[in-house]
């Protein structure tokens, strides 16, 4: 996995400069030396696991959903209107918990995978995908109240 070192690509290079969270990576830059570099323990790097805030929002959101849905479900205050988790909402709520989860999961990783090549893309992606989250969740919620 790219670290988003300056140079390796013009994309990189671009998002590297336009990122507030990337890191000053030109202060821990190993110079050309003939001495051999010594790795360094480092903390979490939150860059590591959500390389745009966006990203972030996005599973934020969905987690809310995810929780909200399921716990207002449970208490018989709301039903599914999503016509694809409807029936596993139905059948319960720790199994609709689950598959929710692991779609959250699964978008994290393929956003991740691809933000080492598709930063901006992957930013814009996030921040139209939690505006049409947040306008689609609020008008099924309002509407099944």
């Amino acid at each position: 996995m790219s670290h988003n070192v300056p140079g390796e690509n013009i994309n990189e290079v671009k998002n590297w400069k336009d990122d507030p969270w990337a890191e000053e990576v030109v202060e821990n830059a190993v110079e050309e030396s003939t001495e051999e570099a010594t790795p360094t323990k480092r903390g979490f790097n939150w860059r590591t696991g959500f390389p745009t805030r966006a990203l972030l929002l996005l599973l934020g959101i969905g987690f809310v959903d995810l929780v909200m849905t399921a716990v207002l479900h449970a208490g018989g205050h709301i039903t599914e209107l999503n016509p694809l988790m409807k029936p596993v909402i139905e059948t319960s709520e720790w199994l609709f918990a689950l598959v929710k989860g692991m779609t959250l999961v699964g978008a994290w990783l393929v956003m991740l995978k691809y933000s080492d090549t598709h930063l901006n893309f992957i930013r814009r992606a996030c921040l139209a995908g939690s505006a049409a989250y947040v306008v689609i969740w609020t008008g099924w919620f309002v509407s099944s109240l």
